[in-house]
């Protein structure tokens, strides 16, 4: 007989007594805001590079965020282990995306060949290694949560700081070299950064403390960067479209 983990089994998929309610909010308020302004961008994505990296990292937002409540909300361990290791991938090519994408926005021109070969690089380990144990040992059935090996904390963490200080020293040379874009870049980066900051911290503290109450906050991050995103499209006229104030 299959062990249990101590909650009732969750209806469609998404419901369970072990779901806090900020969960909720948090995740799917931000997958709102984060679609419909995708919906705007939509029709201009064969005609910029920018715009597709945004539409890829709102979709490995979309599908952690999705795989984050299934997580919760499931009372299989088999499958917590699943989806816990599944999140780890999606959160470093949420982290890839999101540094492809401020590149472009900010250089306006695409990575090149080195740069994309140094992303596949710090992308490799966690690919190779992910179905093995040097990830995930084992789970805790108390408490239904994997447990996490030294090294995908420091690896996974590692990396996001690495990009999103990337993404800031791009920044910072970027509005050097472009002075006319300072304020619309200066806006982008500070929505990127709190969206990056946001998430990482949450998970963080997750992964320190086991609270993973807390780390539900750091979703927040993603309205608030679609709000900078709308601000600029609106005082800049950035991607080139027209958007309702």
């Amino acid at each position: 007989m299959q062990l249990l983990c101590p909650w009732e089994s969750a209806q469609y998929f998404f419901f369970s007594s072990n779901v806090p309610t900020l969960l909720y909010y948090s995740h799917f308020i931000a997958i709102l805001a984060a679609v419909i302004f995708s919906l705007v961008l939509i029709p201009r994505v064969r005609e910029s590079l920018s715009i597709k990296l945004f539409l890829a990292t709102v979709f490995f937002f979309t599908a952690w965020t999705v795989i984050d409540v299934l997580l919760w909300a499931s009372n299989q361990p088999d499958l917590v282990l699943f989806y816990w290791s599944l999140q780890i991938l999606l959160e470093i090519l949420l982290y890839t995306s999101a540094f492809y994408f401020a590149y472009v926005f900010i250089v306006q021109k695409d990575l090149p060949f080195l740069g994309k070969l140094g992303l596949i690089v710090l992308l490799a380990p966690m690919i190779v290694l992910l179905p093995t144990a040097y990830l995930l040992p084992g789970i805790d059935i108390s408490l239904c949560n994997a447990s996490e090996t030294p090294f995908v904390i420091f690896f996974t963490y590692s990396v996001e700081i690495l990009l999103s200080l990337l993404i800031l020293f791009i920044s910072f040379w970027g509005m050097s070299k472009q002075s006319a874009r300072r304020g619309e870049i200066a806006l982008f980066t500070t929505g990127i950064i709190v969206f990056l900051i946001a998430l990482s911290s949450g998970n963080i503290i997750g992964s320190i403390t086991d609270d993973w109450d807390l780390a539900q906050a750091g979703l927040f991050g993603m309205p608030v960067f679609i709000a900078f995103l709308t601000y600029t499209v609106v005082k800049f006229n950035t991607f080139n479209v027209k958007m309702f104030a």
